[in-house]
């Protein structure tokens, strides 16, 4: 115990130092150095988009300026997609062999494609995206996930089924639960002045709310939560959700957005593709030069440049020259290697962002394999298959960290993934994460692997405190920031949404400016990140 409150305090302190290191250098460059931003061309050509580009042609942009995007997610594709429609030349930079950043995908061994990482979302909340399909003609289907979560003595707990032992037992501490999600849900209304009966928001926020760093663990206990519930039943559901099980620093103000997300009585309906995420980054990129395999290391000025009469103001990245804005859409590891692109105290902010595998490596890795014997009881195997959509099963802690529990996570897509559904074969779609060594699949039945690691920013008090900094950068030497590392949170919305943001901040034109819902969305993020 005293050891654990020694390590909390040296890593507040450290994020103290990180946080004054950054302020100094804020200030510094403001009142002191006061670096030019590059300038765009002039107001005369805004607006001007050449027959070619309306095409599609990439290399036949209007004259609306160059950017450059480093990071081909959703955000990335989205701000280049907003950003080359409104006739700006845009080169999108992606370390990978394909864009699509977490939205990854897997051919199976019968031809059938299906994602792995992005997979559903809330049709509540995640307007911007659904907008995006449906400009886009791309197919939804409706979606129910029943999760199954075995403890490490046998016991069960099944969404939506109280005839289960773990939900009988916790049937007092669920109906607590909801007690204190309503508790919550007011109280964010208060400080986010929203009226009762208003569509709900992911960008409903406020700096002032004191929930922003109340842990939802310690409210859940004021509340009579035990601590078996949270760690038999929310940790483990929830962990499918934030690709983490050390979830102790999650802050009590997104305890309604989880609830109506993935609520612990009852199996989440949710909206998914009819096909995959495939087609959706292929529209995104009609329009831009996209570079794959190019991970981005060189971010400077251009001091050299002869092709503008603002040379000196203007940005190189890996080479390429005439770029008068650069848009980071990618994780704070690769921000941080661009040491020339930021002043050395602007880049503590950017190291002090932890991500889910510095705490916990559960979801750093999954195994994607067709063999439900090796990770499913006997006498779940045909139950889970036909009708669920993960199966999590608890073991005993790690010696080396006892504090945080175990969990062996199978992502099963082929009982209700719609492309699989729609084939109609019985290859089981798994992927486990947090693999039993003891009860590792066949071989022969192991398809491959998906990697998470830099992808999910935890979702804590000290990573909001680095969003609410980051706006005090964005835009500053033609430089800008979205994805996850610039939003609260992650999600296909809040990436998108970030990107837009930021296009939109840069001279782009807003793709949805007719749709009152998702523009609501937008200025509330826009807001949030500084713009």
């Amino acid at each position: 115990m005293l050891w654990e409150a020694g390590a909390y305090v040296a890593g507040a302190v450290a994020a103290a130092i990180r946080v004054g290191v950054f302020l100094a250098s804020v200030a510094w460059e403001r009142g002191v150095s006061r670096p030019t931003t590059p300038t765009l061309p002039d107001a005369d050509d805004r607006g001007t988009t050449t027959a070619a580009s309306s095409r599609g042609d990439p290399h036949h942009a209007g004259h609306r300026g160059k950017v450059a995007v480093i990071g081909g997610g959703v955000a990335g594709c989205g701000a280049a997609w907003a950003l080359a429609e409104s006739g700006f030349e845009v080169h999108l930079f992606e370390a990978d062999s394909v864009v699509g950043g977490n939205a990854k995908t897997v051919e199976w061994p019968d031809g059938i494609v299906t994602g792995l990482s992005v997979l559903a979302w809330p049709e509540l909340y995640f307007n911007n995206y659904m907008k995006l399909l449906s400009v886009f003609g791309i197919e939804q289907t409706d979606v129910e996930l029943g999760f199954y979560v075995r403890s490490a003595d046998g016991q069960d707990y099944e969404t939506g089924n109280a005839k289960q032992k773990l939900n009988r037992a916790h049937a007092a501490d669920l109906v607590a639960w909801e007690h204190m999600v309503d508790a919550v849900r007011r109280v964010n209304g208060v400080f986010c002045r929203e009226a009762e009966g208003t569509r709900p928001s992911l960008y409903n926020m406020s700096m002032l709310n004191p929930l922003n760093v109340v842990p939802l663990w310690l409210l859940a206990r004021v509340f009579g939560v035990s601590t078996d519930f949270w760690t038999a039943i929310v940790v483990p559901m929830y962990a499918s959700t934030f690709l983490s099980v050390n979830l102790d620093s999650v802050p009590a103000v997104i305890a309604p957005i989880v609830w109506d997300i993935m609520p612990l009585n009852r199996a989440p309906k949710l909206k998914s593709w009819s096909e995959d995420s495939r087609a959706i980054f292929d529209r995104l990129t009609q329009k831009v030069h996209v570079h794959v395999n190019a991970p981005v290391t060189a971010v400077h000025r251009d001091d050299g440049s002869t092709t503008s009469p603002s040379a000196e103001q203007l940005w190189q990245v890996n080479g390429a020259r005439g770029f008068h804005r650069v848009v980071f859409a990618s994780n704070a590891l690769h921000v941080g290697k661009c040491a020339d692109a930021l002043p050395v105290g602007h880049r503590a902010l950017f190291q002090g962002i932890r991500y889910t595998q510095h705490d916990d490596p559960s979801f750093v890795e999954g195994l994607i394999h067709s063999d439900p014997d090796s990770v499913f009881p006997a006498d779940l195997r045909d139950e889970l298959l036909a009708s669920h959509a993960n199966y999590i099963e608890a073991r005993a802690p790690d010696a080396n960290k006892p504090s945080i529990p175990q969990f062996a996570n199978t992502f099963i897509l082929s009982s209700w993934c719609p492309r699989s559904v729609r084939a109609g074969t019985t290859l089981p779609r798994l992927v486990t994460y947090n693999v039993d060594p003891k009860h590792r699949p066949h071989p022969d039945k192991i398809i491959g692997k998906v990697v998470n690691e830099w992808n999910h920013p935890a979702l804590s008090t000290t990573n909001l405190a680095s969003l609410y900094l980051l706006r005090l950068v964005q835009g500053q030497r033609g430089l800008y920031f979205c994805g996850s590392l610039a939003t609260p949170g992650n999600g296909h919305d809040l990436s998108l949404c970030s990107g837009f943001a930021v296009a939109r901040a840069i001279g782009a034109a807003y793709p949805f400016a007719g749709d009152s819902v998702c523009l609501n969305d937008l200025d509330k993020l826009a807001a949030i990140m500084g713009l």
